[in-house]
């Protein structure tokens, strides 16, 4: 007769069945590392259960002090505790039971000695309601006990294909054999883009050497041979390459298919029942502690079936929750538990779930099928973990996501590999086919859920490892740094993650801050960027992308560094299953780089198949993304790059209307200006090129949208209008800026309309001007413009100078006109005119725009009160430069000053008529 079950019945009454041990639980404080066991007693036995063994339905209690082999069959049971010690006698065994309690011991083979027979642990829980001690039922619930399972697993969990297999093929060609078996299931990943051929489940129906036979044709085409980087674009055979590309620097494209296993000998299953099917109520795993005693957990070679509870919080196929933490205490980290050469086939819940706790080993897993986040650090406190090697295939949002960043429906979605805390070591692992990222690393800014009290900032917190892992036929990114988690429900925020060895913010001069590494990371044919990196001072080394449908490179890193890595636009692998871009990408105009305004510095690195294609950004350098400043001299980092059958970057127009983009120095000469000239990198119009012959980039002005010029340009930024920047500390107002001959007619004009509060990026409004020319700027939208403060840029030396007016209310007198070096906002009163020093230099008034023009110094102004001007030749050698700095700085190369004039009220009596001399 099945009895039900309380958790006060559990810890208090003696079981009633008299074909039980007819003990109390009393016993169950007494753990499996600390007890005594007895001499182990056969389960066939009936002196073993007092003379009657149990039945069907029954609730089977092991007492603590007792141990028991399983040499039979049992019949299903209502559910079984363990207090003592349960052991798998070394033959096939079937252990159908609701759940199963593990308060003592349970093994199935042993490290020294694993389990070569079938053994099955089917759990049947039907109530979903039910909580066995907290944990749930239709689970292994480890608390405070020691679960040692030991399988035989394959000697490769995975491999890879090593020749290409054809749609509808049933033989395919393995890099290595593994010791896979007729019979075992096998899964194949995908090869192309997101939706195009998934990984496909499949069984093994016949085996000769590295050769298999499967038992249904594959559903795409797979890639499976190598490719070499040549001199003349992508080879199926090495060829020799330039002279410039270094040592270290990849030079194989490995996309070939991966193959995982999925069969063991050790099964943990769902029954295959209606609630699986119509509710997916899966099987659990879960260790926890007692008190103050640790579950432990050492898993080699099982495989979890028809895992997860669909929408049930810790219900997931694998987990350890909470070892190491409890309140505001920090506990031991479960150093030497691991979960090793398992598979977790089909769930609806997550996968591996690291919650927490600290110090564990999740490695050469595979991974299939899964609804949530495949490996997944909960809460952000999850330190010195090692994820190693694991094969992840096919994750998709879950029908009752528990956090929304699970969720496509919620702003993000599930991936194959969530990791919230930097302090862990992420080496050697592949996801494929994910519906959103293959990697997300979300280093919050606090702990969560459970562990909510402790004090720690992942996103300040040290880096650990990310090293050899990679990403392919994902939706979106292949590794994403950004967005983590900003409250309990999971929603999201941007974060720039920066490493430091103290877990705070960085305060200058910065010497908590450290330089952190990406290295060897290969991402491929992913449906976005290959990697987004939104981090300070990030080291990408020796990377690998590939045929992705965005930006290869993409990112936010101030001062990181892009060096000795690989970028393939179009490989080989190229339109295998009919399908050449994913819908709504732009993969055939793809883009290797994209810095940001130089926040990377990109050096040695192999650039191939990276064509110009007309008004759409493609080529090396994205440079659509250059808006922050009027003038970028950032390429002078980027030294070495060895572009094949690539262009250096088509020039295209903002994507925004309030962006601006500016003018690129080309100090390498990259796109093809002349030699020993000063080149500068433009749109091909007379507000750029006026009195100048341009240089046509190759193939044609018309694709590469831009030429080259002479310089130098120097950019005017930073407006701050009548001792105000508007909302947010940020210039909103309308610009219009003419470029005019030296009659003052207009040759070329520009605008940024004015910006609303929100708006992405909406300061971003600039000019870059050739000293060549006079320049206007106007703030139409502002009726009253009185005191004025800009910022100049790329203004070297004192024989830099610009000739410039700016819009200013006649009824205001010009008092003062400088360029300094310092604040004039917080170091100056309102009409203090500082006395001029070498960082401050006191412009003098003239009596017309003939002297201005004309001044052979620089330094002077005219104020135009007829035409509501002020003109002035903008002269530079302000600032000297930081001596402790490279050269290559931002400061060296910019030398940025301020230019600030200000007057009195002091009404005109002028007339508006247009004054030339």
């Amino acid at each position: 007769m099945k009895k039900t079950l309380t958790l006060f019945i559990l810890l208090v009454l003696v079981l009633p069945t008299a074909s039980l041990m007819a003990k109390p639980l009393s016993g169950m404080g007494i753990k499996s590392n600390q007890s005594v066991l007895a001499v182990p007693e056969l389960w066939s036995n009936p002196n073993t259960w007092g003379g009657v063994k149990p039945v069907a339905g029954d609730l089977v209690n092991i007492p603590a002090g007792k141990s028991i082999i399983l040499d039979e069959n049992p019949p299903a049971l209502g559910g079984l505790t363990i207090l003592g010690k349960l052991e798998f006698e070394a033959k096939d065994i079937n252990l159908t039971t609701t759940w199963i309690m593990v308060m003592g011991e349970l093994h199935i083979g042993s490290a020294s000695a694993p389990f070569q027979q079938k053994a099955i642990i089917t759990l049947t829980g039907n109530d979903m309601t039910e909580s066995v001690m907290g944990m749930g039922t239709r689970g292994l619930m480890v608390m405070g006990g020691l679960l040692e399972l030991h399988g035989t697993p394959p000697t490769k969990t995975w491999t890879k294909i090593n020749a290409n297999a054809l749609k509808s093929a049933t033989n395919l060609t393995l890099l290595e054999s593994g010791n896979w078996k007729v019979n075992d299931q096998i899964v194949v990943a995908p090869t192309d883009y997101f939706g195009t051929g998934d990984a496909q489940r499949v069984s093994i129906n016949a085996i000769n050497g590295t050769s298999i036979t499967i038992s249904t044709g594959l559903n795409a085409q797979r890639w499976g041979v190598l490719q070499y980087a040549t001199s003349t674009g992508m080879s199926l055979t090495p060829g020799t390459l330039p002279s410039t590309v270094v040592a270290g620097t990849p030079t194989i494209l490995d996309e070939r298919a991966e193959v995982g296993n999925l069969t063991r000998n050790i099964v943990i299953q769902s029954l295959d029942d209606a609630l699986w099917q119509n509710n997916k109520f899966g099987c659990n795993v879960m260790v926890m502690r007692d008190g103050n005693t640790q579950g432990v957990a050492h898993i080699d070679g099982i495989e979890i079936k028809r895992g997860g509870q669909n929408g049930k919080l810790g219900r997931y196929p694998f987990h350890w929750h909470m070892l190491s933490y409890d309140g505001t205490s920090t506990l031991a980290d479960a150093t030497g538990q691991y979960i090793r050469n398992s598979s977790i086939n089909e769930s609806a819940n997550r996968g591996i779930v690291i919650h927490g706790t600290n110090g564990v080993e999740v490695s050469k897993n595979v991974l299939f099928d899964i609804k949530g986040h495949a490996i997944f650090t909960e809460d952000a406190s999850e330190r010195r973990n090692k994820i190693d090697g694991n094969l992840v295939l096919q994750v998709r949002d879950p029908l009752n996501p528990l956090k929304n960043h699970e969720s496509s429906s919620t702003g993000g979605g599930s991936v194959g590999f969530w990791i919230s805390n930097p302090d862990n070591i992420i080496t050697n692992n592949t996801v494929a086919g994910s519906g959103f990222f293959g990697y997300w690393m979300a280093y919050t800014t606090q702990a969560w859920g459970m562990s909510a009290a402790i004090k720690i900032n992942p996103s300040r917190l040290l880096f650990g490892v990310f090293d050899n892992n990679t990403s392919h036929s994902n939706a979106e990114d292949g590794i994403h740094f950004d967005n983590v988690e900003a409250d309990n429900l999971g929603n999201l925020k941007g974060m720039k993650y920066v490493s430091t060895t103290d877990g705070l913010d960085p305060v200058w001069p910065f010497p908590n801050r450290r330089r952190h590494m990406l290295s060897r990371y290969c991402v491929w044919k992913n449906g976005s960027s290959g990697i987004w990196d939104r981090a300070f001072i990030p080291d990408n080394d020796q990377a690998i992308s590939a045929d992705n449908c965005f930006q290869f490179f993409s990112g936010a890193g101030d001062d990181g560094l892009i060096k000795r890595s690989l970028a393939v636009g179009t490989s080989l692998n190229y339109d295998m299953n009919g399908v050449k871009i994913p819908a709504g990408s732009s993969a055939e105009s793809p883009v290797a780089f994209s810095s940001y305004h130089s926040t990377f510095d990109i050096k040695d690195n192999l650039v191939i198949n990276f064509p110009a294609v007309a008004d759409i950004q493609s080529g090396a350098y994205g440079t659509a993304e250059y808006y922050l400043v009027p003038v970028d001299k950032g390429l002078i980092r980027n030294v070495n790059n060895t572009f094949i059958n690539s262009h250096p970057g088509v020039k295209v127009k903002p994507d925004q209307p309030q962006y601006t983009i500016g003018t690129l120095w080309d100090p390498y000469d990259v796109w093809g200006g002349p030699a020993n000239e000063d080149n500068y990198y433009v749109f091909d119009t007379p507000f750029f090129t006026y009195g100048q012959t341009p240089k046509i980039i190759l193939p044609n002005t018309a694709t590469s949208g831009g030429v080259i010029v002479e310089g130098p340009f120097y950019g005017i930024k930073d407006y701050v209008v009548n001792k105000t920047m508007g909302w947010g500390n940020l210039f909103l107002s309308k610009i219009d800026v003419n470029r005019l001959n030296s009659n003052l007619d207009v040759i070329g004009s520009m605008s940024v309309p004015e910006g609303t509060e929100g708006q992405k990026l909406a300061n971003m409004r600039h000019f870059s001007a050739h000293p060549s020319g006079l320049y206007e700027l106007n703030f139409p939208t502002i009726k009253d413009v009185n005191d004025l403060i800009f910022n100049v840029s790329n203004m070297l030396t004192a024989n830099d100078y610009l000739v410039l007016s700016v819009e200013y209310n006649r009824d205001y007198k010009i008092d003062g006109v400088f360029a300094s070096l310092r604040n004039y906002i917080t170091e100056f009163a309102p009409n203090e005119l500082p006395v001029a020093d070498k960082y401050t230099h006191v412009y003098k008034p003239v009596s017309n725009l003939n002297e201005v023009k004309t001044s052979t110094n620089g330094e002077v102004y005219w104020q135009d009160r007829v035409n509501n001007k002020v003109w002035m030749k903008v002269r530079g050698g302000v600032n000297p430069g930081d001596p402790d700095l490279s050269q290559i700085s931002d400061a060296n190369l910019y030398k940025l000053f301020n230019v600030r004039l200000y007057g009195t009220l002091s009404p005109s009596t002028t007339t508006s008529v247009r004054n030339i001399v």
